[in-house]
């Protein structure tokens, strides 16, 4: 897989780039993220498939600290963990195997890229992007802010790991966070 980072710039709210190509970076489709994810399997049973802000896939026999994994989807036993920080959130996809009476972890069958141009309150020319775990009623289960200056999860590696959890991944996109609260008044926490 290449390292967008040396492509990267880093996104200033004020530039014409990030004005104009908000959008365009999540909707581009890297299909060397799915070919990866292919190489990384079959892993093993015990292991984590873990999705780290760049796109980037790495497995691992163990889940590390909050301190050495900030952000990440974690994808473990059937499970996605989503890491933001010292906060946690572990969701159960549609290849789990366990029945639903048998777990107190909620099932979640979709993942959602949201994409806000412009944020409600200033500084307003600063986007907002979140990455959203929901159920089949749409009930929020857990998020990830992964909002520019800092890395992103790309929808090219995004929709990858959601196909092999078994779950759909959608993208969203709105002009103004009060269009966001109005469209999704049960995801605001």
């Amino acid at each position: 897989m290449t390292d967008d980072d040396e492509n990267r710039e880093e996104r200033d709210a004020n530039s014409e780039a990030s004005e104009e190509g908000w959008d365009v970076r999540a909707e581009s489709e890297d299909p060397s993220a799915s070919e990866l994810l292919e190489d990384l399997l079959p892993m093993e049973e015990d292991d984590y498939l873990i999705l780290l802000p760049g796109g980037e896939f790495e497995v691992a026999r163990e889940l590390r600290k909050p301190s050495k994994v900030p952000k990440a989807v974690v994808y473990h036993g059937g499970n996605l963990i989503l890491c933001e920080g010292k906060r946690r959130t572990a969701v159960r996809t549609p290849r789990n195997s366990t029945d639903v009476d048998e777990t107190d972890i909620p099932l979640a069958t979709r993942l959602v890229l949201v994409f806000i141009k412009n944020r409600a309150v200033p500084p307003r020319s600063r986007s907002r992007w979140y990455l959203i775990a929901t159920n089949e009623d749409e009930e929020l289960l857990g998020w990830i802010d992964h909002s520019p200056p800092g890395w992103d999860f790309p929808t090219s590696a995004v929709r990858p790991l959601a196909q092999f959890a078994g779950m759909e991944c959608s993208t969203e996109h709105f002009d103004i966070e009060t269009a966001f609260d109005l469209a999704h008044p049960l995801w605001l926490t």
